[in-house]
């Protein structure tokens, strides 16, 4: 019956008798158009009965009624990535050597996309050259928009309201099989987003899969994918944006735990700030465990300073009031620990993330030139 994630197509429908004047209807009541053809429900509707049958994902349901406030931002992006994979699964148009790649490849692959991220959050800042000092085209818009999945094709270069092909040869080897349809590798995605996007959507996204690959295989894995990004990044020699995905690898260690650090990394890079260290654990004199760090990078007086990022968001996670307050409280004690260890402290949120120039000033306030 339903596809799934309360997804449902015009196909579907005509096969249990119901019209297309109930399917106009609905859509201007309880549900929405992602794709051609392609429907998702929002809630149960006393207007339409027909369509209960298909909800069947209840979470969903309760996600987008949010009656009780406490759905957050990640659940929309959940909700969102859900009606990418749902409408791919759904949609009836692919050419036989289509490929899925660029955003609709990195949602199937679990790739955190930082422009879907933005979309609920923070905007990007403008410099004094009136030049944007972030960007992101990659956004896959609110849930319940329409969407387009995108793909790539050898020869046939198209685009409308629902698909997006971009014209490419690929290898074999940069290729994988995804529920019946073909899409790019993990790695070559990561490429192809640096490529359309910008060199921070390929570094956030290239440092999520070779920390999956240190996660899962350990340093030899992680070796392994280096290689292998290089192989790929080397067959795209000469492909429009391939400068851009070879800089978003250099910022990539695979040490990241979070966009947001994949993010501040990027910018260390950006800055010249070298070295850094990450998730580094700090001892007391007498070896006991004081905190596990983001950051520590040095200042130029010697000094160590240690970065923590996205606070105010970890902050914000805790409920109810009183949870934010203690997490707050704990969070200051931990602070002060690190000090007495003779460390510098700098915190960034992520609307400090969005701007290299408050990066640079937070750094400059901590005494580490850039």
């Amino acid at each position: 019956m339903a596809c799934m994630h309360n997804v449902i197509t015009a196909h579907t429908c005509s096969r249990f008798g119901i019209s297309p004047t109930a399917i106009r209807s609905a859509l201007a009541c309880c549900f929405r158009l992602l794709s051609h053809g392609i429907y998702v429900g929002t809630r149960k509707c006393a207007r339409h009965p027909e369509f209960a049958m298909f909800l069947d994902d209840e979470r969903h349901l309760e996600i987008r009624a949010n009656r009780d406030g406490r759905a957050t931002a990640a659940d929309r992006v959940y909700i969102r990535r859900c009606e990418v994979i749902a409408a791919i699964n759904a949609y009836r148009y692919f050419h036989p050597d289509d490929v899925l790649g660029t955003t609709s490849a990195a949602v199937v692959h679990g790739i955190p996309l930082l422009g879907l991220t933005m979309s609920l959050g923070p905007r990007h800042t403008r410099s004094a050259r009136n030049t944007p000092e972030f960007s992101s085209r990659l956004a896959l818009g609110d849930p319940g928009t329409p969407l387009r999945i995108e793909v790539w094709n050898p020869q046939r270069p198209y685009r409308s309201a629902w698909i997006s092909r971009r014209q490419s040869e690929l290898v074999a080897s940069d290729m994988t099989a995804w529920n019946g349809l073909s899409a790019t590798t993990r790695l070559r995605t990561c490429i192809d987003l640096a490529r359309v996007g910008t060199a921070l959507d390929g570094a956030i996204a290239t440092d999520w899969v070779l920390a999956q690959a240190m996660k899962h295989g350990g340093a030899p894995a992680l070796e392994q994918a280096r290689l292998t990004l290089d192989e790929a990044l080397t067959r795209c020699a000469g492909a429009p944006g391939v400068n851009r995905a070879r800089e978003a690898a250099t910022s990539a260690t695979g040490m990241a735990e979070s966009v947001a650090e994949s993010v501040a990394m990027r910018w260390f890079r950006v800055l010249g700030v070298d070295p850094v260290s990450q998730q580094v654990v700090l001892r007391n004199h007498a070896g006991e465990h004081v905190a596990r760090v983001d950051f520590v990078i040095t200042a130029d007086d010697g000094t160590s300073v240690v970065v923590e990022v996205d606070g105010a968001v970890k902050y914000n996670q805790e409920a109810p009031e009183t949870g934010r307050s203690n997490a707050l409280f704990r969070e200051k004690r931990r602070e002060d620990r690190i000090r007495r260890l003779g460390y510098r402290v700098v915190r960034m949120t992520w609307a400090d993330l969005m701007s290299r120039s408050r990066v640079r000033t937070l750094l400059h306030e901590a005494g580490v030139g850039c």
